[in-house]
């Protein structure tokens, strides 16, 4: 299953390490400030919020996601499609 981030921008659920809201990266002092700033600089951001507000932080093994949806919007759009699938699983398994 897939997570839509925005513009265009989907990430398969499975490579999800963690959704976070944007100041925990943006503000000052912020814990994650230094992880967002390398990865902009190795080119691994991709910015599905493009010239919309920033809202959330998705972090897979291999890149960063900036989407213009919130954190708890994401969130519940995965536990939904995961409950989905293990629905299937349990129904085909019948």
């Amino acid at each position: 299953m897939f997570l839509h981030l925005g513009r265009n921008v989907s990430v398969r659920i499975a490579d999800v390490v963690s959704i976070h809201d944007i100041r925990l990266f943006t503000t000052a002092g912020a814990p994650g400030g230094d992880l967002l700033a390398r990865a902009r600089a190795d080119g691994s951001v991709i910015d599905a919020a493009r010239e919309k507000e920033t809202k959330s932080v998705i972090i897979t093994e291999k890149r960063i996601y900036l989407s213009a949806i919130s954190p708890v919007t994401l969130m519940r759009r995965a536990r939904q499609a995961n409950r989905y699938v293990r629905e299937a699983v349990r129904i085909d398994r019948s």
